[in-house]
């Protein structure tokens, strides 16, 4: 706490806004370090001290240090261990700085949704931001709404708590005309996404003060290499927000580079979850399963590939 929030104007800000309390009233202190013990020795003794580290990391969500205490109090996705991020980023003279890698996690987790199509039947998936209103899952997740009968809800912060609590999260309607561009599953498998509203644009959970979500950025110039650490976040089997990780995942591209095949955990309602490279990059769509004469093996759609279409470029403004 005291390395997100380095003054006291800062705390005061957190409790206002978060709780409605002022912050000497509840958690008075000589200094800034006796303020910041009383607030959590308050917030133990209300049964507030997971809200408190949500409410903090919402206000300063980059802190990989708050971050840590999240992941340990079960109220973000377990990142990978420092030894086994050491194995991911010490490759020849490349490194990456570990706090980095965690802020980027925190910062990627909010961009991805759970889509909900339910009608007739009810077919769920996952899906991830790409701009303000615009959203991107599989295209055989929404295909069969395009006949109107049926309602697509995108859900973010769908995630568990400590306690093994549900948070639904927040919900997304589609606009009248929602599907911006799209191709099938044979081809390319996407479906671009217009939402009612602007998630990208608005505070993270709702809550006032709260930094924007914001969306994803496809790299468009990314080589896939053999044996390349990939990590997947998604909804597996209709579920809470899961994280996947794999330190040697890519096996391998086809020859025009419209399918890249990987070695990583997914499940029914992975499709259309953003899969990212060791900078927290997007770097390709997650499609389905396959087999082949190695073994099974998930295969994806690499973003490059969709992103050069202008159909996309058109319906994002690149």
């Amino acid at each position: 706490m005291l390395d997100a929030f380095p003054g006291r104007h800062e705390l005061r800000k957190l409790l206002r806004i978060r709780f409605n309390q002022d912050l000497e009233t509840i958690a008075g202190g000589a200094n800034l370090g006796e303020l910041v013990f009383n607030l959590l020795i308050w917030a133990e003794s209300q049964g507030r001290l997971d809200e408190l580290v949500t409410a903090a990391r919402l206000e300063n969500p980059g802190n990989h240090a708050l971050r840590e205490v999240a992941e340990q109090l079960g109220l973000a996705p377990a990142s990978p261990s420092p030894q086994a991020l050491d194995l991911v980023v010490g490759r020849g003279d490349r490194f990456l700085d570990i706090g980095a890698w965690r802020a980027r996690l925190s910062e990627v987790e909010p961009t991805v949704c759970r889509v909900e199509v339910a009608g007739r039947r009810t077919m769920y998936g996952t899906g991830f931001l790409l701009g303000p209103s615009v959203a991107m899952t599989s295209y055989h997740v929404v295909q069969w709404a395009l006949d109107g009968d049926a309602t697509i809800t995108l859900r973010f912060g769908h995630q568990l708590s400590p306690q093994g609590t549900v948070d639904l999260g927040t919900e997304y309607r589609l606009g009248d005309d929602w599907l911006l561009d799209g191709s099938s599953a044979e081809e390319l498998d996407y479906a671009l996404l217009q939402i009612e509203g602007s998630p990208g644009d608005e505070p993270v959970g709702g809550q006032p003060g709260a930094p924007p979500r914001r969306w994803l950025r496809p790299a468009t110039n990314h080589v896939f290499r053999e044996n390349e650490p990939l990590t997947v976040i998604q909804h597996p089997m209709a579920g809470p927000l899961k994280i996947a990780f794999e330190q040697q995942a890519i096996v391998g591209v086809n020859a025009n580079q419209t399918r890249v095949w990987y070695r990583i955990s997914t499940a029914p309602g992975s499709a259309g979850a953003p899969c990212l490279d060791e900078a927290w990059e997007l770097v390709a769509i997650h499609h389905a399963s396959r087999d082949q004469p190695g073994g099974p093996v998930q295969e994806g759609i690499p973003i490059a590939a969709i992103a050069a279409r202008s159909t996309v470029q058109h319906a994002l403004g690149t």
